[in-house]
């Protein structure tokens, strides 16, 4: 499928998809959003996020799907912090890698 990529006014890309549907860009730090227009006449607006600032190894688990959930608001069992680390046990045990290291 035919595709332009815009970042506002300007072209970023255009190009035509791969079978996978996946489009390579080139990303400027100061951007913060993109426009992708098709041939067929949809376009998405699509916004980025801003440069994580918390420990590399949890953006990498967010990434992968294991996402932060939190207790109930007002919990006494919640405490400031565990959220990553129980991210980061829940990962290991479904990880078959870290298995194989114990």
């Amino acid at each position: 499928m035919p595709y332009t990529l815009r970042d506002g006014a300007s072209v970023v890309k255009k190009g035509v998809m791969d079978k996978t549907g996946a489009i390579d860009v080139d990303h400027h730090p100061t951007t913060s959003n993109y426009t992708l227009e098709l041939a067929n006449g949809v376009s998405y607006d699509i916004p980025v996020g801003g440069q994580y600032q918390g420990e590399q190894s949890n953006a990498e688990f967010a990434n992968s799907g294991f996402h932060r959930h939190s207790n109930q608001t007002g919990s006494t069992n919640s405490r400031a912090g565990t959220e990553s680390k129980f991210r980061a046990l829940y990962t290991s045990l479904n990880n078959p890698e870290s298995e194989s290291e114990t």
